[in-house]
């Protein structure tokens, strides 16, 4: 896509607005776009505010003027596409799950998912277990070990312990061998 000027953005808006209804339109100074369309340029903050008020998407403006190059707007696309899930109730995520796996070719037969069709997942063994130690505040402090709630014999469990301190380099009572 090649780079509009000013006027012929402002042509390709809905009902081709000349400056000055462009400049009503977004509540913008007449003066201000009439000298914008003279030079055939304006600022990317009235070509937001003139899509806004033609109900054309800004970041498309931007793009078409040259403001923004189009691989720099697809990031917005993502957000866009995040926010569109979080307002998307559950039956309509559901429907594009079912048509994507059903669309895939890793996966045979027909899939459905719906508020409907019951799906069971299963709780886990320990849940009740680890609700309860959740709640008390007991964490696990290392990933894949459970010292903390099994001590090995001998272990109390804590990493410190409260023997006295050894003498050190300097101290009283220090000896470095028999």
């Amino acid at each position: 896509m090649s780079k509009q000027t000013f006027p012929e953005w402002l042509a390709s808006l809905p009902g081709a607005p000349t400056p000055s209804q462009a400049a009503e339109a977004a509540q913008l100074p007449r003066p201000t776009l009439l000298r914008h369309a003279e030079r055939e340029r304006t600022t990317a903050e009235n070509a937001i505010a003139i899509a806004r008020a033609y109900g054309v998407a800004p970041a498309d403006a931007l793009v078409e003027m040259g403001f923004l190059e189009a691989n720099e707007v697809n990031a917005s696309d993502k957000l866009a596409v995040r926010e569109a899930l979080e307002r998307a109730d559950w039956s309509e995520i559901f429907d594009e799950i079912t048509k994507r796996v059903n669309a895939s070719p890793m996966f045979e037969g027909d899939f459905e998912l719906s508020l409907d069709s019951p799906v069971h997942i299963p709780e886990p063994a320990d849940l009740e277990e680890k609700r309860a130690r959740r709640e008390a505040g007991v964490e696990k402090q290392f990933k894949g070990a459970n010292w903390r709630d099994n001590p090995k014999p001998g272990h109390d469990g804590y990493a410190a312990d409260s023997s006295p301190r050894e003498p050190q380099m300097g101290d009283d009572g220090y000896h470095d061998g028999p």
